[in-house]
């Protein structure tokens, strides 16, 4: 990371960027429980980030889940994980 001089504001700022999938969001709790509620409780619990082999589904077919479930609120209406609110605001804070 590189601190940038930033003429507006005098001091020198830094770009921050920040994963949202399951470290703001529980983004694959979330979409495990779209899963189940799609196509039921799978054979053996989903441990993997290829969840579409946990349900025996094509990688298209898990998309498809993927995106009705950011559709309908994923990273709008989910609840942050706890601290993550918090975290961001101190990152915001000390600059």
């Amino acid at each position: 990371m590189t601190a940038i001089f930033n003429d507006q504001l005098g001091y020198d700022t830094l770009d921050v960027m920040i994963d949202v999938d399951d470290v703001i969001v529980p983004w694959f709790e979330t979409v495990d429980a779209a899963c189940r509620a799609r196509w039921g409780d799978p054979a053996e619990p989903c441990t993997t980030w290829h969840m579409w082999d946990t349900w025996g589904k094509t990688r298209d077919e898990w998309a498809e889940v993927v995106i009705e479930a950011t559709h309908n609120g994923l990273y709008t209406t989910v609840d942050p994980l706890p601290g993550a609110v918090e975290a961001i605001n101190r990152i915001r804070w000390y600059g």
